[in-house]
């Protein structure tokens, strides 16, 4: 409709124009009428112009995109002709919570190809996705703007931030001795609970042989480590502040875990949730941190239930559980639901802004210890320390 308002709008200036030299006579008018003219063209020419045939593409940042990092993005515009143009409004609108539509005014002239750039600093956790393009043309004079959008859907996904640290396993002091040497050993003998990619040191004897005959690709047998059931790491969902530091450090966690001499098991919690009797390998914690990506935070009440009806926590000797606030409730739960436990460690993740643990939280800490729990509160720039803390306990 806004583009018919503004044909009507050059068509009346067009018709008073030559009225006026039709009916007024002499230079000036007529000098009038013929100064308009190229003008009043080029604007039909932009009225009628195929801008359907226009296409945009966006490039994005190559490799991996973690929170906090920066996403440059890339948009190319192309069409298939050299009509000179004036100049051209892009706009695209990022899919991240608080950021404003980016706009950017190019000159297009013969060009047959626009590249854009715009940067995005510190991206936040999450699934995202890109939507439609909005262009618009205008001519030399602003009397005539057209607006159409390219549907350019793109998806991006940012990953928690992963900090290299040193893990040591919280129950060390029973049966985790030589928890990697056994756990090579257990595998002879244990139960396949499925197949996965082939990973350098693998023993022939774990090879799936049915499925290399049917795809000519090596895969190797997935076991239980019941070995692994002696620690678990556990993630609380409950909504904070700090809840996506927490998720940071989970990660970190499960990737030093797998790097690590020992085995370990994970949950996470929720109709959505994952659990991995033993974090063995890299392709553990890419499942890992797929889901880490996406998930959610609880309310406080939606957390305590499901510790309270997770069965799957008292099978496990020791337990760290990862949360970004301290409360009561939940340690109860999590004590009640881990009759087994021999060690229980909470890590209290807060951000670099407030670093400390509150009030009510604080009064939390005595109540944990008397059940059996260290509690180890960690801002980001201690991640790398986190497990030093524990030692010193």
């Amino acid at each position: 409709m806004k583009h018919h308002a503004g044909l009507i709008g050059l068509l009346g200036l067009a018709l008073t124009i030559f009225a006026y030299a039709m009916f007024q006579g002499g230079f000036v008018s007529w000098f009038l009428l013929y100064a308009t003219l190229p003008f009043l063209m080029f604007a039909f020419i932009i009225y009628f112009y195929p801008v359907r045939k226009m296409t945009a593409t966006r490039t994005f940042t190559e490799g991996e995109l973690t929170r906090g990092q920066k996403l440059d993005v890339e948009i190319h515009i192309k069409r298939s002709d050299w009509w000179p143009l004036y100049y051209m409004k892009v706009t695209d609108q990022p899919p991240f919570p608080e950021e404003t539509p980016k706009s950017r005014v190019v000159f297009i002239g013969f060009r047959r190809e626009v590249v854009l750039n715009y940067s995005i600093d510190k991206l936040p956790r999450g699934a995202y996705e890109f939507n439609a393009l909005e262009l618009e043309l205008v001519d030399l004079l602003g009397w005539l703007r057209k607006r159409w959008t390219i549907s350019t859907p793109q998806q991006v996904v940012v990953y928690p931030r992963i900090t290299e640290l040193s893990y040591t396993p919280i129950a060390s002091n029973y049966d985790q001795g030589a928890a990697r040497a056994r756990y090579q050993m257990h595998k002879e003998n244990a139960v396949a609970t499925g197949v996965r990619e082939y990973q350098p040191g693998d023993r022939v004897s774990w090879i799936h042989w049915k499925s290399f005959a049917k795809s000519q690709t090596l895969r190797t047998k997935d076991f239980e480590d019941r070995q692994a059931q002696d620690t678990l790491v556990y993630l609380d969902l409950t909504e904070s502040h700090s809840f996506d530091d927490a998720v940071d450090f989970t990660i970190s966690v499960v990737q030093a875990m797998a790097s690590s001499d020992t085995t370990g098991a994970f949950i996470l919690p929720g109709t959505r949730g994952i659990y991995l009797p033993a974090i063995t390998h890299q392709g553990h914690v890419e499942r890992v941190k797929r889901e880490l990506a996406t998930v959610e935070p609880l309310e406080e009440k939606w957390m305590k239930r499901l510790v309270a009806e997770d069965k799957r926590l008292g099978t496990f000797k020791g337990i760290i559980c990862i949360t970004a606030e301290l409360d009561k409730d939940r340690v109860e739960a999590m004590t009640h639901m881990t009759p087994q436990l021999r060690e229980g460690l909470y890590f209290v993740v807060k951000t670099e802004a407030s670093p400390k643990l509150t009030t009510a939280e604080l009064a939390v800490v005595d109540y944990a210890q008397a059940r059996g729990w260290s509690v180890v509160v960690l801002p980001p720039s201690q991640f790398t320390e986190a497990f030093l803390e524990v030692l010193k306990r």
